[in-house]
């Protein structure tokens, strides 16, 4: 395991990482110093643990902007994905749609049958009761 030692803010840090990552480290902990020197010269004497939270504050506010722009970008992108999906969508249920009406259909006309049949029965017993017998 590799250790990495930095400046933030004038004071030395040490710490350890994976084999190869030093140069990224380093310039995190650059970027992140200057982050810290800017902010304490727009706040002036504060300590030190306050000046790492608004330092914390300020690089999760740019991270969160950066993540909102790169939604946005993928949104974008899949704008036209989404029209396609959503097109062939509404033709898939249109024939789905289409067949459920025919079927629909079928068994309005098999249930129609049914009552006919039921009703001549009707008719029948009806006829039979009604005569003297």
């Amino acid at each position: 395991m590799a250790q990495v030692t930095f400046e933030i803010n004038g004071r030395a840090h040490t710490v350890g990482c994976g084999d190869g990552e030093e140069p990224r480290l380093l310039a995190l902990s650059k970027y992140i110093d200057t982050k810290v020197r800017e902010l304490a010269g727009q706040v002036g004497g504060v300590g030190e643990a306050r000046l790492f939270l608004l330092t914390c504050l300020t690089l999760a506010d740019e991270l969160g902007e950066a993540y909102d722009r790169a939604q946005t970008g993928k949104a974008a992108a899949g704008d036209d994905e989404v029209a396609r999906r959503s097109a062939q969508d509404i033709r898939d249920l249109q024939e789905r749609i289409a067949r459920l009406e025919a079927q629909a259909a079928a068994r309005e006309a098999e249930i129609a049958q049914s009552l006919d049949g039921v009703a001549a029965r009707l008719a029948s017993v009806a006829d039979r009761l009604a005569s003297p017998g």
